[in-house]
């Protein structure tokens, strides 16, 4: 990554691409450098780093760039940059982003896993006998 001063403007250059190793040191390919993230109405350029090495998919790094956008313009932005994005569900139950493991509930809608812990926390009272 370069970062530059050009005129009044600060430049950032990322490269598209970054080569991915084996665990042994090996050349095994390209990965993209950066993927859109959507959670809820905030949408940010981040890093992937690869973990080709431990035989493992690439992993979310850190936050680049944190955009104005909408998530509908952010994902026609990405589309024109031809980079891919992730788009977190929702929870139904608190309406936070859910990050990792979630479940579907009996009504079908995806709820985090503290809601779904607290909901048999709450059923497991109500067939308690006292």
């Amino acid at each position: 990554m370069q970062i530059k001063k050009i005129k009044d403007k600060i430049v950032v250059e990322i490269p598209f691409w970054q080569t991915s190793y084996d665990a042994v040191g090996q050349e095994v390919g390209r990965i993209p450098n950066i993927i859109g993230l959507i959670e809820k109405e905030v949408c940010s350029l981040n890093q992937l780093i690869d973990m080709s090495y431990k035989g493992k998919t690439p992993q979310l790094g850190g936050n680049l760039v944190e955009t104005s956008l909408e998530p509908k313009g952010f994902k026609k932005l990405c589309k024109e940059l031809q980079i891919d994005y992730i788009e977190l569900p929702v929870c139904s139950r608190c309406f936070e982003a859910i990050w990792g493991v979630f479940t579907i509930d009996e009504e079908g809608k995806e709820i985090c896993l503290d809601c779904d812990n607290e909901r048999k926390i709450n059923v497991g009272k109500k067939n308690r006998k006292v």
